[in-house]
């Protein structure tokens, strides 16, 4: 997008996490039957909370007790989000946390396998907390290429196609029912969080190497 730019004068940075935090979380449980997937971030359409209604109905349809899911976060329509739950049948699948604080959300997370982000094409997404907070807990992510996170955390990712219920579905049984994929994407968590906990490429460090050109 800058046109041609000496690399030396390109500088990466990266939102910096607290290494003891998420060292603080306890590994994944080893029992995989429920398979657990947490969502958390803003309780809106554009976050795709209601296709997780979808996806979470349809993968209870084709394997019945094999997922829950924990779903955290506050927004506009988080009501129309239960009514949704609950016209599927799926209280007892879906549980609805509302908003949460960190030590209540570190609980959350450390009782899940993997995370879920299914933003929509509609909603111009960031560097999203919800899909590299898991992975700094070593919980594997599936999402889309609408969530540029994907780009940097690699094989931690399962990617899906963008607006796609099914797709969705599709990774989501990958990821439950085999134990290799699952185990291969914790082990790549542990390849990509450190430039998100070590300093060398925060803000600090990045105006640093800004100061020192000339």
């Amino acid at each position: 997008m800058a046109g041609q730019i000496p690399s030396e004068r390109l500088i990466e940075m990266r939102g910096q996490f607290s290494r003891s935090y998420f060292d603080a979380i306890a590994a994944a449980p080893s029992q995989t039957t429920p398979f657990r997937i947490l969502f958390a971030g803003r309780i809106t359409e554009n976050k795709g909370v209601f296709d997780l209604i979808d996806i979470a109905r349809r993968v209870e349809d084709r394997a019945p007790g094999l997922v829950k899911w924990d779903v955290c976060g506050a927004g506009p329509d988080f009501d129309e989000l239960r009514l949704r739950r609950d016209a599927a049948s799926l209280q007892g699948v879906v549980e609805l946390h509302g908003h949460v604080l960190p030590p209540q959300m570190s609980e959350i997370i450390a009782r899940n396998h993997a995370s879920i982000v299914p933003t929509k094409s509609t909603f111009e997404e960031g560097m999203a907390l919800s899909a590299i907070e898991p992975v700094l807990a070593n919980r594997p992510v599936i999402t889309s290429s609408v969530v540029p996170a994907w780009e940097v955390l690699g094989e931690a990712c399962l990617k899906a196609e963008v607006d796609d219920v099914e797709n969705y579905v599709a990774q989501v049984l990958r990821l439950a029912k085999s134990p290799e994929v699952y185990q291969a994407a914790a082990n790549a968590c542990t390849q990509v969080k450190e430039p998100f906990l070590d300093g060398k490429l925060g803000f600090a460090a990045g105006l640093r190497r800004a100061l020192a050109l000339k």
